[in-house]
């Protein structure tokens, strides 16, 4: 059974590299037109956190375990799509070729430096100093997609989760990152994000992505431009799915249960 999944516009410039329907299925394709059969349950047996189908990803670069890693965060997450459009993500943010993708970090001086203002806002608005300060100050981003440390670390917050680790230790390990970029775009989501497009442009800035709510914007633009260059460039579609859902997630503590992370 194959299930219909809209596509969201994202407006005239790319059309016509991305025309064409999204379809949803248990079976992913990978290189070769092989299947990874993604049916089994969620772990514990538990019920599925989400109904429908794990969104399709067709990939020509993704490693298996990348793969299977973000079907299983779908279905543990209840987010519909997210694993379509973190391939996106993690394709523009460290490159799914890289053996060192897990790694990736962005030091660069401005992206430091938007570290420790994300930190010191943090702080005066009441979140807790992380364990490691110092080093969440001057990390930057990092990790499969490009997540800024401090807001990174304060994931789970609604949930009391406190993760007083090393930055590496959270960005760096890739079923740990995608668990909190799942909590990003929950997080987003109450922050006012309706869309996956919306979703996307917020990674960049989460200001521009409320004032441009559609594909029109110049932000807007300038972010799917580099996202559809980058994807295609992996051998990746460069599609977002759409409506955004959130609904169904189970919160930061309970989906790393699910996904096997230890608080």
């Amino acid at each position: 059974m194959t299930t219909t999944a809209k596509r969201i516009g994202l407006g005239a410039f790319a059309a016509s590299v991305l025309g064409g329907g999204l379809y949803a299925t248990r079976g992913l394709w990978m290189p070769g037109g092989s299947v990874v059969d993604v049916d089994e349950g969620p772990a514990d047996g538990l019920p599925a956190a989400v109904p429908e189908e794990p969104s399709l990803i067709k990939t020509g670069v993704m490693a298996a375990d990348d793969v299977a890693m973000l079907i299983k965060l779908e279905r543990e997450s209840g987010i519909h799509g997210i694993a379509l459009f973190l391939a996106a993500v993690g394709a523009t943010e460290s490159n799914w070729k890289s053996e060192q993708r897990y790694s990736a970090h962005n030091t660069r001086a401005s992206e430091v430096a938007a570290s420790a203002r994300a930190l010191a806002g943090g702080m005066k608005r009441g979140y807790p100093q992380p364990k490691y300060f110092k080093e969440a100050a001057a990390f930057g981003s990092g990790g499969l997609y490009g997540l800024l440390c401090p807001y990174a670390l304060w994931s789970g917050k609604r949930d009391k989760v406190v993760l007083d680790w090393k930055p590496e230790d959270a960005l760096f390990d890739p079923v740990v990152a995608s668990c909190l970029a799942a909590d990003f775009v929950y997080r987003y989501y109450l922050n006012g994000i309706r869309t996956w497009l919306q979703c996307r442009v917020a990674w960049k800035s989460l200001k521009y992505a409320l004032n441009e709510p559609d594909s029109d914007g110049e932000k807007t633009k300038q972010v799917v431009a580099n996202m559809v260059e980058k994807t295609l460039a992996q051998g990746l579609d460069a599609v977002l799915p759409n409506p955004l859902d959130v609904s169904r997630y189970p919160g930061l503590r309970e989906l790393m249960r699910r996904m096997g992370v230890q608080l």
